[in-house]
């Protein structure tokens, strides 16, 4: 059977429909997820979305490896609509774009990475 994550959902539910979730997460750097002091408070508001954007681990440092990439001549598109959804504005980093620049930055690059 598969299972489908509903990013909506708050970490705290996420772990009720699926408990191998907690180790999961930890392993991926949710290090307090198995503490449930932390999934039975912070959980309940948390989504996997809102976690991640400030997760920091010696394995999977994000923001140290966007600025690796922009330091080196990097560029750095924000859909403007994931943005606006998650009542989040752009960055130097990372500016706040339109489909028109996505397109035309894929009609330039000679690669393009998206997630």
């Amino acid at each position: 059977m598969e299972k489908i994550i509903d990013l909506k959902k708050s970490v705290y539910n996420l772990a009720q429909d699926y408990p191998e979730i907690k180790e999961i997460m930890q392993e991926l750097g949710f290090v307090d997820i198995i503490k449930p002091g932390m999934l039975n408070t912070a959980g309940r508001f948390v989504t996997l979305p809102k976690g991640a954007a400030t997760l920091t681990h010696e394995k999977f440092d994000v923001s140290e490896q966007v600025k690796a990439y922009y330091n080196a001549g990097g560029e750095i598109l924000a859909c403007g609509t994931c943005l606006k959804s998650r009542s989040m504005e752009g960055t130097d980093v990372c500016p706040l774009s339109t489909m028109i620049d996505c397109v035309k930055m894929v009609e330039w690059a000679d690669k393009v990475v998206t997630f």
